[in-house]
C-alpha cells in the first residue's frame, strides 16, 4: 500500500499533524505545500527526506503538476483540512487513487460549493458536526481522531496546583480558544495561583481584529494579576507549553479539533473545557463546565458559539485543583488511547480498507 502526503513543515497544528503523520505512516510521496510566502510562517523542510516542495505560486495555491505527482502511482494520498488545489481530486477519481480528507468542519469548502471534486473519504478528526456532514452525502464520512505521540509530551506527576495554563495560539475568529473568560476568571482567584498564557502573534498585527481584542484583554489583566500572569509568545515547540502548570484551561467557544487537548493529557495536565461536543465525549464530566449558547457566525457554514460565565470557570478551576493528584493520573490514562502505539493499527487497517473498496465520490 503507498501512501501519498500532502504536508506543512510549520510550527502550527498542521505542520505537527502532518508530520507526526509522516514518522507514523511512512508515506511514499509527501508534498510540502510551502505558504511561506502568502503567511510569513516559517518553515522547516528537513523535517521531511526527499520530499517534493511547492511554493504555492499559482491562484489555486497548488500546482497542478504537483498534484498529478503526488497521486501518481499511489494507493491513497492523505490530506489534512484542505487540498489547496481541488484538481487533486479530480485526477485521482480518474486515476482510481483514494483519496482522504480529514477535514476541518468550520472550514469544509463544500457547504459553499457543492460542486467542487470530492475526496473518496471525508475523515472528521472530531464528532463536532459530524451528522451534518453525513447527512450531506457528498463522499463516504469516517470518524478519524488525531492521534498524539505522547512520548513528546514529558508526563509530570502533580500533587498540588500553582498554576494555571491557557493556550491562544493563533488569535481565532470570536475569541474560540476562550481568552476573554480565562483571563476574567484569573482575575477571581485569589491566592498564590498564577497563570501562564501562549499566544502566536500574527504576522499583521495591524490589521489582525481579533488579535487586537486579544491584546487589550491581556494587557488589562497583566495591570491587574502583574507577576501572577506570565505572557508567552511564540515557542519554538509545542512541548514547551506543558512543560510548566499543572492544569489547562480552554473554554472554547465551539467544537472541532483540539490538538493542545491531548498533548496536555499527555502532559498529565486536566483539561477544563465547556460541556459541548466534542469536549464532553472525550473529558470527564468533572472536568467539564456548563455554558450558554451566544450566539452564531458564518464561516462555510453556521458556528454556534458558547460563553462560559467567568465566575462558574473560576469555581471549577479550583474544583479541579482540589483533586489534581487523581485528574493527574485520569489525563495520562485518556492520552494513551489516542497515541500513535494505540492508533496506528487502526489507521492502517482503515487505509487498507479504503484501498480495497470501490470508488464511492461524485
Amino acid at each position: 500500500m503507498k501512501i501519498g502526503l500532502l504536508a506543512y513543515s510549520t510550527n502550527t497544528g498542521l505542520g505537527y499533524q502532518t508530520e507526526e503523520f509522516y514518522k507514523n505512516m511512512k508515506p511514499a510521496k509527501v508534498l510540502i505545500a510551502d505558504l511561506s510566502k502568502h503567511n510569513g510562517v516559517e518553515t522547516h523542510h528537513e523535517r521531511f527526506h526527499q520530499p517534493r516542495i511547492d511554493p504555492c505560486t499559482s491562484k489555486s495555491l497548488l500546482s497542478d503538476e504537483s498534484c498529478e505527482w503526488l497521486v501518481d502511482g499511489m494507493d491513497a494520498v492523505f490530506i489534512c483540512e484542505t487540498p489547496l488545489n481541488y484538481y487533486l481530486f479530480e485526477y485521482a477519481n480518474r486515476k482510481g487513487v483514494k483519496t482522504i480528507l480529514q477535514y476541518n468542519y468550520e472550514f469544509l469548502d463544500y457547504f459553499n460549493k457543492p460542486e467542487l471534486p470530492k475526496p473518496r473519504v471525508l475523515a472528521t478528526p472530531s464528532m463536532w458536526g459530524a451528522h451534518v456532514v453525513h447527512k450531506k452525502n457528498w463522499a463516504e464520512v469516517m470518524y478519524w481522531p488525531v492521534p498524539i505521540d505522547i512520548r513528546r509530551f514529558k508526563f509530570r506527576r502533580a500533587e498540588k496546583v500553582d498554576e494555571f495554563v491557557h493556550i491562544i495560539g493563533r488569535p481565532a475568529a470570536y475569541d474560540r480558544n476562550g481568552t476573554i473568560p480565562f483571563l476574567k476568571a484569573a482575575q477571581m482567584i485569589e491566592g498564590d495561583y498564577t497563570f501562564t498564557v501562549y499566544l502566536q502573534e500574527p504576522k499583521e498585527k495591524r490589521t489582525d481584529v481579533y488579535y487586537q481584542i486579544i491584546k487589550a484583554e491581556l494587557d488589562n489583566a497583566k495591570r491587574v494579576l502583574g507577576d501572577r500572569l506570565e505572557i508567552i509568545v511564540d515557542v519554538a515547540d509545542n512541548t514547551e507549553m506543558y512543560a510548566k502548570g499543572q492544569i489547562l484551561v480552554l473554554p472554547r467557544k465551539y467544537g472541532g479539533l483540539c490538538l493542545p487537548l491531548w498533548e496536555a493529557l499527555s502532559a498529565g495536565m486536566p483539561v477544563i473545557m465547556p460541556n459541548i461536543i466534542p469536549n464532553n465525549s472525550i473529558l470527564p464530566s468533572d472536568w467539564l463546565v456548563e455554558c450558554k449558547i451566544n450566539g452564531s457566525f458564518e464561516s462555510r457554514t453556521n458556528i454556534i458559539l458558547h460563553e462560559t460565565n467567568p465566575d462558574i470557570l473560576a469555581k471549577k478551576m479550583l474544583e479541579v485543583a482540589e483533586h489534581i493528584s487523581t485528574a493527574n493520573m485520569k489525563a495520562r490514562e485518556l492520552a494513551e488511547t489516542m497515541s500513535w502505539d494505540t492508533q496506528r493499527p487502526k489507521y492502517y487497517e482503515t487505509l487498507k480498507g479504503i484501498c480495497k473498496s470501490s470508488s464511492m465520490t461524485k
